[in-house]
């Protein structure tokens, strides 16, 4: 999050829980803009970028990446299915990390992924109000 100390963005981190967080896929980030929001998908790699971590998840396509900075959770994750809660970033392509819940191997991520496709679809205005 540009333009923000590491105090700023700790107390927003720390606030992730408290408020709305609706599931979303990469395609409307736009439309939630440094907002709180969840993404689940699988993570495939963890880097270390200037003194902090950074996942990478990927969707059920194993396409479509998502890169979440500032993570700080356990670095023994890569190949886990997780929810990240999280600050959709002003690039509109990345969230800073809040908290994140790691799912059991049974989590059907492609019956999830096809359902967030359908709910962001003909859903859309239920969820932006348009």
């Amino acid at each position: 999050m540009e333009g923000k100390n590491s105090e700023d963005l700790a107390q927003e981190q720390n606030g992730v829980h408290r408020e709305p967080h609706p599931y979303v896929v990469p395609d409307v980030f736009k439309d939630f803009s440094q907002r709180t929001v969840c993404f689940v998908g699988k993570v495939k790699e963890i880097k270390e970028v200037k003194d902090t971590k950074r996942l990478v998840i990927t969707r059920s396509d194993n396409k479509t990446e998502v890169q979440v900075n500032n993570y700080k959770g356990d670095p023994g994750i890569t190949g886990k299915i997780i929810e990240i809660r999280g600050i959709v970033n002003k690039d509109n392509k990345t969230l800073s990390y809040g908290q994140h819940t790691v799912f059991n191997d049974q989590f059907d991520q492609v019956g999830f992924d096809k359902m967030l496709d359908y709910y962001h679809g003909l859903c859309r205005h239920l969820i932006l109000g348009k």
